[in-house]
């Protein structure tokens, strides 16, 4: 029987940065209260998280929960580019609540995540009138992707883009009335 997971979560976003890492990067050894997910896009780099050393590269998603250690180092002959999202995440009582999510998942490259991910800097930085509410909101569809590639394993990625267009215009039709659409003369 799978555990049913909680998915009425409130995220507060702390800090956001789409990184082209340098020779010279490096995150200082520091215990976390936050979540920190790094989505790998090209290169490499070395975390070291509760003293246990791993490698992500491209297509690797990390996520490390509140309450762990890390450090982290560039690679010089392999830079990473990455996403890196901190936040903490709570139920709608404002409870702190914990992602489902492994340390490290190998998710690929997904144009889908990627062009969120934009989107959320983006609406980040510019700051105008709304954007909490916008980036929450983002934040959401990005771990609503997650979920289902990591959780549900559901590739939604994959889709053919006809069968998606078909499936939102039904959805945007269908309180409409069926008719024959043949013209009489």
């Amino acid at each position: 029987m799978q555990k049913k997971i909680d998915e009425n979560i409130v995220p507060e976003i702390d800090y956001l940065v789409f990184r082209r890492c340098t020779p010279e990067w490096r995150i200082k050894r520091d215990m976390i209260d936050f979540y920190d997910i790094t989505y790998v896009t090209a290169g490499k780099a070395r975390y070291t998280i509760d003293g246990k050393d791993y490698v992500v590269g491209e297509g690797d998603l990390l996520c490390i929960p509140p309450g762990h250690t890390r450090v982290a180092i560039s690679m010089p002959d392999n830079l990473m580019h990455c996403f890196a999202l901190n936040f903490s995440v709570y139920d709608i009582t404002g409870t702190p609540a914990r992602l489902p999510f492994p340390l490290i998942s190998q998710i690929g490259i997904r144009r889908d995540l990627i062009r969120h991910c934009h989107e959320l800097i983006t609406a980040w930085v510019e700051k105008e009138p709304g954007y909490l509410i916008k980036t929450r909101g983002v934040l959401l569809l990005i771990l609503h992707i997650l979920f289902e590639h990591i959780v549900y394993n559901i590739d939604s990625s994959n889709r053919d883009y006809r069968v998606k267009k078909v499936c939102r215009h039904i959805a945007t039709h269908y309180a409409e009335k069926f008719g024959d659409s043949r013209k009489k003369t």
